[in-house]
């Protein structure tokens, strides 16, 4: 693979794959629109598997079906994050999942979860929302509020990456 020449595969299904990552020697994709997660070693072969459902009633609604938008692996995990409901998602392998009910800090009922990205870096999680609303936790399953951006106006957060010691939000 040198970046210049690409290859097309065909996926086991077809969801609506919103994000990927690399970890422990394997490809994690996840969805927007299902609870269905892909895997790979090689980027050739996938292998499906599914988040739990949310079986308990809980104050988003009982959302059966989480909206993750992102994944991030570190620290020897996968953390998978959703944006229609509090829940994340842990894997060790990328195959089997445990769903988070509940998980991300809970913010009132009018607020809305538009999560923008998760990131793994200095030994923490790190979450954000498109309104700057920021989150961490050291394990991926136990989430604190940290200290929102200082957004104005109409500013809204469109990603977060991790490199060299440093968080970075774009907005």
């Amino acid at each position: 693979l040198d970046g210049e020449t690409w290859t097309t595969e065909t996926l086991p299904s077809t969801e609506n794959w919103s994000a990927v990552t690399y970890g422990a020697d394997k490809w994690v994709i996840v969805s927007d629109n299902s609870d269905f997660v892909l895997y790979s070693e090689d980027g050739e072969t996938w292998s499906e598997t599914q988040i739990p459902e949310d079986t308990v009633s809980d104050s988003t609604g009982d959302s059966s079906v989480s909206s993750y938008v992102d994944v991030v692996y570190g620290k020897g995990k996968f953390v998978a994050v959703s944006t229609s409901d509090r829940a994340t998602a842990t894997s060790q392998d990328g195959g089997t999942w445990t769903r988070n009910n509940e998980s991300l800090v809970d913010r009132g009922s009018d607020y809305s979860y538009d999560i923008v990205g998760i990131e793994y870096g200095d030994n923490r999680y790190i979450v954000i929302s498109r309104d700057g609303v920021l989150l961490y936790s050291f394990d991926g399953i136990s989430w604190l509020e940290g200290t929102a951006l200082p957004l104005t106006g109409s500013e809204e957060v469109i990603d977060l990456r991790y490199s060299q010691g440093v968080f970075f939000a774009v907005y």
